[in-house]
């Protein structure tokens, strides 16, 4: 019955493991390339910044790297304001 458990804890370790390990890999690309383009301001920032975002990043590196990858990088954004000010 413990073999059970701890397969399951190894399985789950080494899935954490993995996903980390690619989180990482591709905030490397994503604070100094793919930043870019989610925020024009991002363009100009320093390597301060980058390394704020790097491991907020690596934990949500799947959400990101999809939408870089389907084309959904910076939206526009969307408030009453703008509303009013095209009409709408």
């Amino acid at each position: 019955m413990g073999t059970k458990y701890m397969l399951l804890a190894q399985i789950l370790v080494y899935t954490a493991a993995i996903y980390l390990t690619i989180g990482l890999i591709f905030s490397v690309y994503f604070s100094f390339f793919g930043v870019k383009k989610f925020d024009d301001a991002a363009k100009d920032a320093g390597i301060g910044f980058r390394l704020i975002i790097f491991f907020g990043v690596a934990a949500f590196w799947a959400l990101l790297a999809w939408r870089i990858f389907n084309g959904k990088g910076q939206q526009e954004e969307v408030t009453a304001h703008k509303g009013v000010a095209r009409g709408n």
